[in-house]
């Protein structure tokens, strides 16, 4: 047989294969206005459930045009649910008369008339309408921002042990934030890698010099330890800033963050939004009203502060404006431009924090990527340091062309010059030369 033949046959049987397969979807193409009328819809059904399983189950109320059970696109497995048309409207009233009393493989069927496409697409926007995205009490897409990836611009030339760190600090955070009363702070950061000689001040400055806001707190972390090299205890290499505004804390993050020009290009900062205990800040609170409350100045302070922000509302309520002008939106920090400073947050409806697994596989990447990175290093410094001997080779070899040919120009001269000074080169000396110049 030929190839056109085979495959002539072979497309036969598979459209006979087709047709005997799904009838039922070549039945559910033919539809009416009043299709629902005579349709039943079926939930409660095992997975094991099959379209022919259905039908028999439902031969006895009346003739069934189809019998087909719902499956998720994807997947192909049972949803749990079907339907079911019959050829006449009697046969399902019948069908519903008899609901909680049908039994198909040891699960009691729950039947439901069916709804037109028109209104079951109006129940579902009317759900997705209701559905309230769940609020992200605890701040946690912040927990991306500042994050490196390995293979991404901004990993390029992070040393190991700074990605290191900062996988053992995504780890660190991830096992906190599993107590649901700790968050991520808006307007406070920590910076970890901080040099030894680094005091309150001089985080300041560089934060002042580098980013141009002024933090609130300025805090480097030390040791209860005195030593005679370090009288106020040595510093645990990492800190704490807070600012006035969540905006500010972003900008000074995104600035700072993995930033080669701040401390070195082997040994670069590592700022992310700190994570606060909820009942830590309470106790805090409490203890601030109560020092409030036993300093007798406090109160007098109060009534000052009262007296100023009546006649503030006053003086502001007589100087309004007939028009209302309109107002100015608060400025919004732009998505970080610098490569190096990583990923930028957004926040979303369902915050999620990355685990541990991936923290080790991006490690292990970014362990290659250096490897791959030193190994290109080498061979261009090697292929370098091969260039320069070539040609210094070449220049050496000029030199000593050069050099010989010097010296084989200065012998030449030289024997010219005690030629003519011997005078062998004039004819009539060498006539001279032939005869004798003595007498026998």
């Amino acid at each position: 047989m030929d190839s056109d033949e085979k495959d002539s046959i072979k497309n036969e049987s598979i459209e006979e294969e087709v047709e005997e397969v799904e009838p039922a979807r070549k039945k559910k193409k033919v539809s009416r206005e009043d299709d629902h009328e005579y349709t039943v819809f079926i939930k409660n059904l095992s997975f094991d459930t099959t379209n022919e399983d259905l039908k028999e189950c439902f031969k006895k109320f009346g003739k069934i045009n189809y019998a087909l059970i719902v499956r998720d696109n994807v997947s192909g497995h049972s949803r749990g649910t079907g339907f079911v048309q019959f050829e006449k409207k009697e046969s399902v009233e019948i069908c519903l008369n008899q609901a909680g009393k049908i039994v198909l493989q040891d699960f009691t069927l729950d039947l439901m008339p069916a709804l037109p496409k028109g209104k079951v697409k109006q129940i579902e926007k009317e759900k997705e309408a209701k559905k309230v995205e769940p609020k992200d009490s605890r701040n946690l897409y912040l927990l991306r921002e500042g994050m490196i990836m390995a293979g991404s611009t901004a990993s390029e030339g992070v040393s190991a042990t700074d990605m290191a760190k900062r996988l053992r600090l995504e780890q660190l955070k991830s096992s906190m934030l599993k107590n649901l009363t700790r968050f991520i702070s808006r307007d406070r950061l920590t910076i970890h890698n901080l040099p030894d000689s680094y005091d309150d001040a001089k985080l300041r400055k560089m934060v002042v010099a580098k980013t141009g806001s002024k933090p609130i707190e300025c805090r480097v972390m030390r040791e209860n330890k005195p030593t005679p090299t370090h009288p106020k205890g040595k510093s645990k290499g990492f800190g704490f800033l807070s600012f006035s505004r969540h905006e500010d804390a972003l900008a000074v993050l995104r600035k700072l963050n993995n930033n080669p020009e701040i401390f070195s290009a082997n040994h670069r900062p590592i700022v992310s939004f700190s994570i606060e205990d909820m009942n830590v800040l309470k106790i805090k609170e409490r203890r601030e009203i109560r020092s409030k409350l036993n300093n007798p100045t406090y109160q007098e302070k109060l009534k000052i502060k009262k007296l100023k922000r009546k006649e503030n509302r006053k003086n502001k309520s007589e100087n309004k404006p007939a028009i209302k002008g309109t107002r100015k939106a608060p400025k919004q920090v732009e998505e970080n431009e610098d490569a190096f400073s990583g990923f930028a947050s957004k926040p979303g409806s369902v915050p999620k924090h990355r685990g541990t697994f991936k923290l080790k596989e991006q490690s292990k990447i970014h362990e290659k990527s250096m490897k791959t990175q030193n190994k290109l290093r080498r061979r261009q410094k090697h292929e370098l340091e091969v260039q320069q001997e070539k040609q210094e080779k070449k220049f050496d070899r000029s030199v000593k062309k050069s050099k010989i040919s010097d010296k084989d120009s200065l012998v030449a001269k030289i024997n010219k010059y005690k030629d003519l000074l011997k005078g062998s080169n004039d004819e009539s000396t060498k006539k001279q030369k032939s005869k004798k110049w003595y007498v026998d």
